[in-house]
């Protein structure tokens, strides 16, 4: 699948304000564009996006305003989101890659090697760690969201020859499973 922004996860036991997400269809929009323009730069290019993010006929959640920059073999992804009155509590927001199986295995430095959230993560400490990525499932009684990992300054995935990574000097959480959010959500 191409990569796309998410804005859901599967609910956990507490998330009692999952119907919520369901009724604004966080996990079954659909992405409007509203225009595209495509800059060259001194050193690369730019690709710029307005879109809204919604279920067919009624009000989006949310607009934003996306800059795609592609410079050196690097992509930059710089957005801003503003919310509708449709969205009062925001589960997620990031960016949702699916690849290939054989990208078995992560490497990051963040906080760990167990699941880690900004609500749990005194459980964790910061370092370096490395697993496969099916190794990082928690087997949850409910099947629920899992395995995330929080305050990774980088992580990356891969098949042994084909690196992928990603950066960032504030911190990110990111999650890698062998399950959709669809699969979880729905168990």
């Amino acid at each position: 699948r191409p990569m796309s922004f998410n804005f859901f996860r599967a609910p956990v036991d507490n998330d009692t304000m999952r119907w919520d997400w369901y009724r604004a269809h966080l996990n079954d929009y659909k992405v409007k564009s509203y225009g595209t323009a495509v800059n060259k730069t001194e050193d690369g290019i730019e690709i710029l996006l307005r879109q809204s993010f919604g279920w067919s006929m009624y009000q989006p959640f949310a607009y934003m305003d996306v800059c795609y920059r592609i410079t050196g073999g690097k992509l930059t992804i710089q957005c801003e989101l503003e919310a509708t009155n449709k969205l009062t509590f925001l589960p997620r927001f990031g960016i949702r890659l699916f690849v290939p199986k054989r990208f078995d295995r992560m490497e990051y430095f963040g906080y760990g090697p167990h699941e880690s959230y900004i609500d749990k993560h005194q459980a964790s400490y910061m370092g370096n760690f490395s697993a496969r990525i099916s190794d990082m499932h928690e087997d949850y009684i409910m099947p629920q969201e899992n395995s995330s990992h929080y305050n990774c300054k980088r992580m990356s995935f891969t098949d042994g020859e084909i690196k992928v990574g990603f950066r960032s000097k504030d911190g990110f959480s990111f999650n890698a499973s062998e399950y959709t959010q669809e699969e979880l959500a729905a168990k």
